[in-house]
């Protein structure tokens, strides 16, 4: 009997021993996938998709972020009516930038024969000569000698009949728009006929500062332009005359000389250099 017991006891003990031994070599099944992984390409940088226009942008707004002062900047490109945008509508004080507009309302009067060229305001200056020492030397006594000519009312009338929404002609106040909106009118002949025009933009060349636009362009592309200071402000507004012309327009306050030079020169060299890429 306790053999028997033994070998039962023997016998079960073999069997658990048995059933819990651990499978090392179990392989799966060899079923194919039903799907194929797709491959999707790499993702370019945000800063690659964006066109060269809005690349130029994104240079300048990072190049004014760095900069002393307020800034506005209007780039518009006269063989495609592209434009770029920075702060365009901030009212500024346009400092000497709008001796343009009085010059513009002079020769206005001119075309429509209510003045002369040759008529004389005393000392022995004529009119030809203020209109050209007020825009190409900055004069502020022929500049005032001409606003009472020309009168503030007709000044205002005659911006705003341009466009250019942000302008007050008895505070001296407008916006980069207003003055990129300006310039073109004349490059396209819609404020003056082509011998004034032709005229006012000869006294716009080769100027009494040379320092801010232009110093970033080539000397050999005649750069169009009326420059502005006052106080902390800091100017320029320019048709520059490149095998694809362009208006830039540069306004700045809040800052010095020195500072609102620099800037307005690293503006235009940015710019510039986009041009000679040749960029679309």
């Amino acid at each position: 009997m306790l053999f028997l017991f033994i070998l039962v006891f023997l016998i079960i003990f073999s069997l658990n021993r048995s059933s819990n031994k651990i499978v090392t070599n179990y392989q799966a099944p060899q079923t194919p996938l039903s799907f194929k992984l797709t491959s999707y390409p790499q993702q370019r940088p945000l800063e690659d998709m964006k066109t060269p226009w809005e690349q130029l942008k994104t240079a300048l707004e990072e190049f004014i972020q760095q900069q002393k002062g307020r800034w506005a900047v209007v780039v518009s490109d006269l063989s495609d009516e592209r434009e770029l945008l920075i702060n365009e509508k901030v009212i500024f004080h346009g400092a000497s930038v709008t001796k343009v507009l009085t010059a513009v309302s002079i020769l206005t009067m001119i075309e429509k024969g209510e003045e002369d060229f040759a008529r004389n305001v005393g000392e022995g200056q004529t009119i030809e000569d203020l209109l050209t020492i007020m825009i190409n030397k900055s004069d502020n006594e022929a500049w005032d000698i001409l606003n009472q000519i020309a009168g503030f009312k007709n000044m205002q009338h005659i911006g705003e009949a341009i466009g250019m929404k942000g302008l007050n002609v008895h505070t001296n106040e407008l916006t980069a728009y207003d003055a990129g909106i300006f310039l073109k009118s004349l490059y396209e002949g819609r404020v003056l006929n082509k011998q004034l025009t032709e005229f006012l933009f000869g006294t716009m060349q080769k100027t009494h500062d040379e320092t801010r636009i232009p110093q970033a362009v080539a000397p050999h592309i005649p750069v169009i332009h009326k420059t502005g200071y006052y106080e902390d402000v800091y100017h320029d507004a320019a048709i520059v005359m490149y095998e694809k012309p362009y208006i830039l327009v540069v306004f700045g306050k809040e800052t010095t000389i020195p500072e609102g030079r620099k800037t307005i020169q690293g503006v235009s060299k940015i710019v510039y250099d986009f041009y000679e890429k040749k960029l679309p």
